[in-house]
């Protein structure tokens, strides 16, 4: 790739996406030993990150950065003609965590117990594995919800393992939730690389860091989602793995009162992602999924 000075910026501000940020810079340093990748807060004014994607990709489309690293959860589910997601980083865990200051797992948990979630995908899942208890849905970062546990304002907390992870807090973690009790919303645990699709440059600067199972895993996972809720957010989860040239993509469908869950599993060969996704969703909406995603949509517009 060229030898110029190339900016990169993280999708939002926060601990998550500054560490994010500094080891992309760090990856794509040593890839290429004689470009420079340059942090965009060295070039702006004020210093500081932008506070959300859609204010990135405003900076990357007036060629103010030329890559951005994202949290791939947080990416629209299209993406403008102009751009394109060009690697995708070897994912992480894509799982849900509780962190709690009682150290009680779930199961565990009296039922007094006040959890505090960071969306209502999690607290619907949570709901219906235990109506019992009282979840809360606080989108604070780990600093804040870790203060209001401490405060005993809420019994603990949970986040995406991913966050945990990045801020190497794993000794804080008290239980890790599998799929069968709380479904990640698409792309949790993997960030990668956003370019503009005519900018050859950037996109040979990331390709050698590209996963391709990873890769392979967040597209079906997008796929899905477009094909049950077409370009809008609804309250489903759903997580792909991939090994080779075979799949297997697991989704859940789940009211945010907890009232309700319909999942599903297929499996699948390369070649066959287009089949069987379209499979799985027509699944789950047609066995009342579809009801509960109009039935949210609908609460989202009044409110």
């Amino acid at each position: 790739m060229g030898q110029g000075k190339h900016f990169i910026v993280g999708s939002k501000s926060g601990a998550v996406s500054t560490k994010q940020l500094e080891n992309a810079i760090n990856m794509l340093c040593d890839a290429h030993p004689r470009s420079k990748f340059t942090d965009y807060r060295e070039k702006s004014k004020k210093g500081r990150m932008p506070s959300d994607l859609n204010a990135v990709i405003q900076l990357l489309l007036k060629k103010e950065v030329d890559i951005v690293v994202a949290d791939l959860h947080e990416l629209p589910l299209k993406l403008r003609s102009e751009l394109e997601l060009a690697a995708v980083i070897e994912r992480g865990n894509p799982f849900n965590v509780l962190i709690s200051g009682n150290e009680l797992i779930l199961d565990d948990q009296p039922d007094e117990a006040c959890i505090a979630v960071v969306n209502s995908i999690i607290k619907g899942q949570l709901l219906y594995y235990r109506s019992d208890l009282s979840f809360v849905e606080d989108s604070s970062n780990f600093e804040r919800l870790n203060s209001r546990m401490d405060g005993g304002e809420v019994s603990g907390f949970v986040m995406p393992a991913f966050d945990i992870e990045v801020l190497n807090q794993q000794e804080k973690v008290t239980e890790v939730f599998t799929s069968s009790i709380c479904m990640p919303e698409a792309g949790q645990g993997a960030w990668g690389f956003i370019i503009r699709s005519d900018d050859k440059d950037a996109r040979i600067g990331v390709r050698d860091l590209n996963h391709s199972p990873s890769f392979a895993e967040i597209n079906l996972e997008r796929m899905f989602l477009r094909a049950v809720l077409g370009n809008g957010k609804g309250p489903v989860g759903v997580l792909s793995n991939v090994e080779e040239n075979e799949f297997q993509i697991e989704a859940a469908v789940i009211s945010p009162d907890g009232a309700r869950k319909i999942v599903s599993t297929v499996r699948g060969w390369s070649g066959e992602e287009i089949k069987i996704v379209g499979k799985l969703a027509d699944e789950l909406l047609s066995s009342g999924g579809e009801d509960i995603i109009k039935s949210y949509k609908g609460s989202r517009e009044v409110n």
